[in-house]
């Protein structure tokens, strides 16, 4: 994962809002969320992480992050199977 965006940069070019998942609950950005995923989003219907600026900017692997949670946070579980 690269570095140099903060999550108030990232919501400024954040496709969130354009995606068939998203729901408007006030948040943006889930990529950098701390917290986990989005208290209002429920069901995946479809992602457009992968043609976001922020991801590609960001070096992101993940998909989903409005119902999966941030990067950081699928980047951990994802090691955490690897050691089981």
């Amino acid at each position: 994962m690269k570095s140099g965006m903060d999550k108030k940069e990232a919501a400024k070019e954040c496709m969130c809002a354009s995606c068939h998942t998203f729901k408007d609950c006030g948040e943006l950005a889930f990529c950098f969320s701390k917290t986990g995923r989005s208290r209002g989003i429920k069901i995946e219907k479809s992602c457009l992480c992968r043609g976001c600026p922020v991801h590609e900017k960001m070096g992101f692997r993940h998909v989903f992050f409005c119902t999966r949670g941030g990067e950081k946070k699928q980047t951990t579980k994802t090691e955490r199977a690897h050691f089981k």
